[in-house]
């Protein structure tokens, strides 16, 4: 009994390992490229199709509003505004492109009330990053100002044929960096922006 009294008859319990937290529900956010001295934003709901853009110190998140996916605004200076919303196409037959053609024309009836003194100066197709859309120019006067502007609908690739992608409106008051309509979108701030914008959560 010597024998027995010298063993450890105490059960050895393996230590009880706490239950895994469920995964959090993956939510697509864009991957935003970081260029030196960049900043970048939060966003009201960007959750798919998941987009892009490169933001510089020259812009800042504005915090959207209802109904706005993205805005940045510059920080100083003449005031220029890049804001993006989810863009749904009515249902269509063949080319995307054709589809967006149709719609800017209701759209740009929409905009005559939009905006105060609004001049329709042309439209016509585009394509950013290999991605197609199409483009309304026009002017108009905001906050009293005369301000250029180019609203852009575009998708992510013609096929399968699209039925979503979104709606970009870049403004920019006129000043000496934004001495014309070409100039919207084309230079400063608003070129990066603009230019870098795509589709997807993966960097290129």
């Amino acid at each position: 009994m010597a024998e027995d009294d010298e063993k450890d008859w105490s059960l050895e319990v393996p230590p009880v390992k706490p239950a895994s937290p469920e995964p959090p529900r993956q939510i697509e956010t864009p991957w935003i490229a970081r260029a030196p001295g960049s900043v970048g934003f939060c966003d009201e709901g960007i959750v798919s199709p998941g987009r892009k853009v490169v933001i510089l110190d020259s812009l800042r998140d504005a915090h959207s509003a209802a109904g706005e996916e993205l805005r940045l605004q510059t920080r100083s200076g003449p005031p220029q505004s890049f804001v993006v919303h989810s863009l749904t196409i009515p249902p269509y037959k063949g080319d995307v492109s054709a589809a967006l053609t149709f719609l800017s024309s209701s759209l740009i009836d929409r905009m005559r009330g939009q905006y105060q003194d609004f001049v329709w100066r042309g439209d016509g197709r585009v394509n950013i990053n290999k991605q197609p859309g199409y483009q309304i120019i026009f002017q108009a006067r905001v906050d009293g100002r005369l301000t250029y502007g180019r609203r852009v609908l575009l998708v992510a690739a013609p096929d399968p044929p699209p039925r979503e992608g979104v709606d970009i409106t870049i403004l920019g008051a006129r000043s000496p960096s934004i001495p014309n309509l070409d100039s919207v979108g084309a230079t400063g701030a608003l070129k990066t922006a603009y230019r870098s914008f795509r589709f997807g959560t993966s960097r290129p």
